[in-house]
């Protein structure tokens, strides 16, 4: 773990160290120039600010939900190393815009001296703002390494026991009438679903393409909650986290999704933690207090402004009393805040967010009897840990066969970083898993391959895909290709490199 974060901090650094706003604008870790359009109050009274970049960039770029950034001014005096900056987490990011909530309350001035609201163009503003390196996610990892392997004697050390292999992992005998939910699950689904419920320890949902994963896993949720007070429900991409939201909060579930969603539906804002703090019956309340606090504060510096010295003693003792006020306002409003947070995570059946996520500061002293982690074939195990130990028993989806989790630092990879906690307690405790073995997505010949290759041979094509062709579709197609190479050779389809993410993209 510690190499892997000293080869990204390293390759971070060597993206912005000496690297020119013009370099990093097209390395894809700066938006410059930017203009502020939207100003508004968010979660805990600090400032959410929505970025626009002008219209006719459009550079391919790495800012995305959840990354951390930071504002920046361009304008003389303010370059250099020293030079202030606001720092936040990006919520939204459109091709243009972006929405960024920041650490602060209210505006420093020399972000307001760079832009001017309501009239100011991108083209002409000194702002602009940079992805900075993430320091948290790897602070709680290593806490949660270091409370694994320090457990002794709890229910935590258990568990990594049992994960690791050290321990056989304990079920009770399933039923055939267990589940009351009505659903229409295959075979293999319902098996899977009665592993889950009869689990004690760990359960793993074996889910190849296609086979309906999710929709195991949200079933096997709803049978849990039906037992449970509350669960945790987990994985390492606001997307999937988001998706196992938006299928719960369809089945009718009471679910808050923690943290910052990264696509933006009626359905999955009004199921934030924000939307649950604005429906509580104290919300107005303590909006008010805040309104009031800034009155206060603003006439305080009004006062200032004008020359209010010259009113000597008393016209100090008042704008000393107005800033008093205002904070003793601020500091009620943020208790009640605290109050109505915890009063929401209370009374809901599940929580989602993502792995770093479960260390929220607003759910450190929550614990669960079940915490599911999706995709968890393609998780760090470090991450995997954090929310591992708030519960009692876990549940693990994801296919081993599929993408492995992304390690930047190669020696970490070779040392077993890449290796993650899924596979290892697949390929230790055999008897943890259940596959699910019929597809819906493709043409039996188009699975044909991976069948053999990596599921024993135990996926079945359900019948609407078996012999599924684009002739049914469009007659332009041949009959009987489902399978067909096309040689691009001589077409000049160029690949583009993309070094930051060492991935490589080919637009043609």
């Amino acid at each position: 773990m510690q190499l892997e974060q000293k080869e990204d901090q390293a390759q971070f650094k060597l993206k912005n160290a000496s690297a020119s706003i013009k370099e990093r604008r097209r390395r894809g870790l700066t938006w410059y120039p930017v203009t502020i359009t939207q100003e508004d109050i968010g979660f805990g009274g600090k400032v959410v600010l929505e970025l626009e970049r002008p219209a006719h960039r459009q550079d391919l770029h790495l800012f995305q939900v959840g990354k951390n950034a930071c504002v920046f001014s361009n304008a003389p005096g303010y370059s250099g190393p020293d030079r202030p900056v606001l720092s936040g987490v990006v919520t939204s990011v459109r091709r243009n815009k972006l929405v960024l909530a920041t650490t602060k309350e209210e505006l420093p001035d020399w972000v307001q001296n760079a832009n001017t609201l309501n009239g100011s163009t991108p083209n002409g503003s000194t702002l602009g703002i940079d992805l900075t390196f993430d320091e948290v996610s790897y602070r709680e990892m290593h806490q949660a390494l270091n409370d694994v392997i320090g457990a002794h004697g709890n229910r935590l050390a258990e568990l990594r026991d049992v994960l690791l292999g050290a321990r056989q992992a304990s079920y009770r005998e399933p039923k055939a009438d267990d589940l009351f939910y009505p659903s229409a699950l295959n075979d293999s689904q319902l098996v899977a679903v009665r592993h889950v419920i009869a689990a004690q320890d760990v359960a793993i949902i074996h889910g190849p393409p296609g086979t309906g994963k999710t929709t195991t896993l949200v079933q096997a949720i709803l049978e849990t909650i039906r037992r449970e007070r509350r669960v945790l429900v987990c994985a390492p991409s606001n997307t999937a986290v988001d998706l196992l939201t938006e299928k719960l909060a369809e089945r009718g579930v009471n679910v808050i999704r923690m943290g910052n969603p990264s696509r933006v539906s009626d359905l999955l804002l009004q199921h934030t933690l924000d939307a649950g703090v604005m429906a509580h019956p104290s919300y107005a309340k303590m909006h008010a207090m805040r309104q009031t606090a800034e009155q206060h504060r603003d006439t305080a510096n009004e006062l200032a402004k004008e020359g209010v010295r010259h009113f000597g003693f008393e016209g100090r003792q008042h704008r000393q009393q107005l800033r008093e006020e205002a904070r003793t306002l601020r500091q009620a409003a943020d208790d009640l805040e605290r109050f109505m947070t915890e009063d929401v995570l209370e009374s809901v059946q599940v929580i989602t967010c993502t792995l770093v996520g479960a260390s929220h500061r607003h759910m450190r002293h929550l614990s669960f009897e079940t915490v599911f982690i999706d995709e968890a074939a393609q998780a760090l195990e470090p991450g995997c840990w954090i929310p591992i130990a708030k519960g009692q028993r876990i549940v693990l989806a994801g296919d081993h066969h599929q993408l492995p989790p992304t390690v930047k630092s190669e020696q970490a990879a070779r040392e077993g970083l890449r290796e993650t906690l899924f596979e290892k307690c697949i390929q230790r405790q055999p008897n943890t898993a259940r596959m699910l073995t019929t597809q819906y997505r493709m043409h039996e010949q188009i699975m044909g391959f991976s069948s053999q290759k990596f599921y024993g041979g135990q996926l079945v094509p359900h019948a609407s895909v078996r012999h599924a062709s684009l002739e049914a579709y469009d007659l332009r197609f041949a009959p009987d290709l489902p399978v067909e190479f096309i040689d691009t050779a001589g077409c000049a389809y160029q690949e583009v490199a993309i070094p930051e993410s060492r991935s490589t993209a080919n637009p043609e």
